[in-house]
């Protein structure tokens, strides 16, 4: 930093006698680039370049500097300006490629990375990138062949073993994910990401002592760090006595998550404490049915005195939660009786099978899930073939893109089954709740209303994704020790839905 700073200060005193001496422009433009001040370097390339315009390298580290501020298509261009006068730099087909990758043009990265490793047999990470690109196709061999290359040139990379972990993962082979995230820690131990995503394998396989710990690693991932929280009072780890002491539990993560782990509210009022739960509104008055000396409080309100604090999803760390000790209930959320009667009345007179359908993952506001909403969300043309069904069918599907899915369909000659939608007196979770207590069945893409279905011990069925959430195992299991009353289908195949949707259609017909 000290050579950079000087070099720095060089270059400044040469613009003040030479005002565009194009090196030193670019070399300013360099340093605020290193520093992440993206627009700053920028001004300072552009004079560089226009100083001096035959200087493939200008073009180069310009190209970087859009590219670190997402300007992805400039980046394209900028490489390619680059690459024009001089064709024989892996790096600029490498950084271009980088930069097709990030708009979704897999195809076209894999095409310039492998022009950077034509130029350079020995580029390690245009072997890794081009992996990952690869990948991204669902070329699973050819990618697994790339990293496995990248480790060859390069034995101490932990990118390669990470990103060959995440294949591994990705392709349910967790024990080899787990080797993978191993290698790349042990090469960096505090590589976060590794952590966290071997914790997830680890519970996937039912390895629940280390699983819970190194879930613990979520609090250092780019996605939570800025939702640590830390409070005078110390952290609760399980060990202290609750015992009439009062414990401050906080969410985290997704509306499913919450419901899902808001079960352990009731263990430590088992022990003796007095819990003050931090309740999301949509949440709150269907959590006022927790069984025990809980109390609930706005995230808005000022926080009470208390002893200890915990993040709700380190309480099974905590309890030391293995797979034969999960608290599993029966039912551990119940519905409001007057809004469950109100919901009576409006139903009607029950003639048929009452089913009610969710086919749409929600995009927690905190990460960047929209591949794994798409992942475990279904087109709702695909329910078509429950038209079948002799029952009546129930939208509890809330979200302005999938209620716009479901008008639209209705409005252009829908040959599926009549989708009854009354969401539009559903303001929050304790009416799903109610609503819930009026069916027979709900059915449901792995998001917060099977949790919440789950919780009120409903007939559930969970439609899982072939590479699922940790919390639904691997085993091929058909049930779910978490919650008695779900079922589980499961995605032969991660390209299509259809065996799912048959299958359930046929147990749909079995039911009626």
């Amino acid at each position: 930093m000290d050579e950079l700073n000087s070099a720095y200060e060089q270059a400044l005193k040469i613009l003040q006698s030479n005002p565009n001496h194009s090196q030193a422009l670019a070399y300013i433009g360099h340093v605020f680039f290193e520093r992440g001040e993206h627009i700053e370097a920028i001004t300072y390339l552009l004079k560089a370049i226009y100083q001096d315009p035959s200087n493939p390298d200008y073009f180069n580290l310009l190209g970087l500097c859009y590219l670190g501020k997402n300007d992805f298509e400039n980046s394209i261009l900028t490489f390619d300006k680059a690459i024009k006068l001089d064709s024989q730099c892996a790096d600029y087909f490498s950084n271009k490629a980088i930069a097709l990758f990030k708009i979704f043009k897999f195809k076209e990265s894999v095409d310039a990375f492998t022009k950077a490793i034509e130029l350079d047999q020995k580029f390690f990470e245009a072997y890794n990138g081009r992996g990952n690109a690869f990948k991204a196709i669902g070329l699973i061999q050819e990618a697994l062949h790339d990293y496995s290359k990248a480790i060859e040139i390069n034995p101490n990379y932990s990118t390669a073993h990470f990103c060959k972990g995440n294949l591994y993962k990705e392709t349910r082979n967790y024990e080899a994910a787990i080797d993978s995230f191993d290698k790349a820690l042990t090469i960096i131990p505090h590589y976060v990401d590794a952590q966290w995503n071997k914790a997830h394998c680890l519970l996937m396989v039912g390895n629940y002592i280390d699983g819970w710990k190194r879930y613990e690693a979520r609090w250092k991932t780019k996605h939570l760090i800025n939702l640590v929280r830390n409070y005078k009072q110390p952290k609760w780890t399980g060990e202290e006595s609750l015992k009439e002491k009062k414990i401050f539990i906080y969410p985290e993560q997704g509306l499913g998550d919450i419901i899902h782990f808001s079960r352990y509210l009731s263990k430590l009022s088992d022990v003796g404490a007095d819990v003050i739960f931090e309740s999301p509104d949509s949440l709150r008055d269907v959590f006022k049915t927790l069984k025990g000396n809980i109390r609930l409080i706005s995230p808005k309100e000022e926080l009470p005195e208390f002893d200890y604090f915990a993040p709700l999803m380190s309480l099974p760390l905590c309890f030391k939660t293995e797979v034969k000790t999960i608290p599993s209930f029966k039912s551990y959320l119940y519905s409001d009786e007057n809004k469950s009667e109100a919901w009576k009345k409006i139903l009607g007179e029950k003639n048929k099978l009452r089913v009610g359908l969710v086919w749409s993952g929600g995009i927690r506001p905190f990460m960047e899930e929209t591949s794994v909403t798409e992942k475990k969300s279904i087109a709702l043309e695909q329910f078509k073939i429950f038209n079948k069904v002799n029952a009546d069918f129930y939208s509890l599907q809330k979200g302005e893109n999938p209620e716009k899915e479901l008008k639209d369909l209705m409005s252009n000659n829908w040959t599926g089954p009549k989708l009854i939608d009354h969401t539009e007196k559903i303001n929050d979770f304790s009416d799903t709740a109610a609503l819930i207590d009026n069916l027979d069945l709900v059915i449901s893409v792995c998001t917060s209303v099977a949790h919440l279905s789950g919780a009120l011990g409903k007939t559930t069925w969970v439609l899982i994704p072939y590479n699922p959430c940790w919390r639904w195992f691997d085993d091929k299991s058909t049930f779910s020790p978490w919650y008695p009353s779900i079922r589980l289908f499961r995605q032969s195949n991660p390209h299509t839905w259809e065996d799912v949707i048959s299958e359930v259609s046929r147990e749909l017909l079995k039911l009626v």
